[in-house]
């Protein structure tokens, strides 16, 4: 039963993968280049036969596939750079905690215990870390 619904999860998050990659751009590709294969068997007759293609033509469609490729390129670079962001910071909000913690828990404050709750403030902020970072690898 947990297995199914594992799959299940499996399979949503690779459809919200799929959904968020521009298909439509690929399709349109496809579809290009089954139309371009339909043409030359119709009008050729068989496939052995080499058309000659004019260097616009393949000089366009290496443009246009650059592009495309370049633009995912980017929307990546962006998504690490948000995350980089992101991280630096929980870091920062970790390090001002342990600052904040000890300068409000000294023992001129009067509270029983303070150094324990300090360190254990700073044991449990660094191992904050080092989860996150394990966790989003």
């Amino acid at each position: 039963r947990t297995y199914v619904g594992k799959l299940k999860k499996f399979c949503s998050s690779l459809i919200d993968e799929i959904n968020s990659f521009p298909v439509h751009c690929i399709c349109a590709l496809t579809f290009w280049s089954f139309v371009v294969a339909a043409l030359h068997f119709r009008l050729v007759g068989h496939m052995d036969s080499k058309v000659p293609i004019k260097a616009g033509v393949v000089s366009i469609l290496s443009a246009l596939l650059a592009f495309l490729l370049v633009f995912r390129n980017n929307q990546a670079y962006l998504r690490w750079y948000e995350g980089r962001v992101l991280w630096g910071k929980l870091h920062t909000e970790v390090v001002m905690l342990n600052q904040r913690a000890g300068a409000w828990l000294r023992p001129e404050a009067g509270i029983q215990g303070c150094d324990e709750i300090r360190q254990c403030v700073a044991r449990y902020s660094i191992a904050l870390l080092y989860c996150s970072k394990n966790l989003l690898r």
